[in-house]
């Protein structure tokens, strides 16, 4: 089962391997230090992800690991941990909204790796966005079509769950199928975001996103 993030600091006697106990701890201080505070490149005020001080102040953010090693493994995981998602607290009322997994994927070490585990990510994404969650991926490689030093990188491979919002019409904007899932559940009628087309692919949904996660 997954830690609440408050449960994880430097010195606190966790029950995981200790390969694990690092990449969780790790993990949590980027969260905590870098994904809840304002940065300069962002070009808006507020935290680089403004879905995660909210949600470590209503204690619904939480923290896991995994080792997947084959599509199966990652296809399967993903599914468990839809699962757990609806199992775990807060189960119902406004913190709800808030409640976000964040699964740290330490032994996913090669580019390759990452490349399968983001294009798994995709490929599932529609079972995700239909049940009215978001699911999305932080990486420590750099996408290629951004060769400046943003977006963030993380220190470990993450994936990151977490409910829908009306503002993630805009993460949702190029594919007819994840776009008929958000109208289905908000309806139609809130248009873009920003007011204009539709925004590029490098949204809460690709690789190290630094807006609301939907990762």
């Amino acid at each position: 089962m997954p830690l609440r993030l408050s449960e994880v600091c430097t010195e606190c006697p966790l029950d995981f391997p200790a390969d694990d106990l690092s990449a969780v701890r790790v993990a949590a201080n980027w969260i905590k230090t870098f994904l809840s505070e304002p940065h300069d490149h962002l070009g808006r005020p507020g935290d680089v992800c403004p879905y995660v001080r909210p949600a470590m102040a209503r204690d619904s953010l939480w923290i896991a690991v995994e080792r997947p090693s084959s599509p199966d493994e990652y296809r399967a995981l993903l599914l468990k941990w839809k699962a757990i998602f609806d199992d775990i607290e807060p189960l119902a009322g406004p913190d709800s909204d808030y409640k976000c997994i964040i699964i740290a994927l330490p032994a996913v070490e090669e580019e390759s790796g990452r490349r399968l585990l983001n294009a798994i990510k995709d490929e599932m994404k529609s079972v995700f966005v239909k049940d009215g969650l978001m699911l999305g991926t932080f990486n420590p490689d750099r996408p290629r079509d951004h060769p400046d030093n943003w977006p963030p990188l993380s220190p470990v491979p993450l994936l990151a769950i977490r409910r829908m919002h009306q503002l993630d019409v805009n993460f949702l904007a190029h594919t007819p199928e994840l776009r008929a899932a958000y109208e289905n559940r908000f309806g139609g009628g809130l248009g873009w975001s920003a007011g204009g087309p539709p925004p590029s692919d490098n949204t809460a949904d690709s690789d190290n996103d630094s807006t609301i996660k939907e990762s």
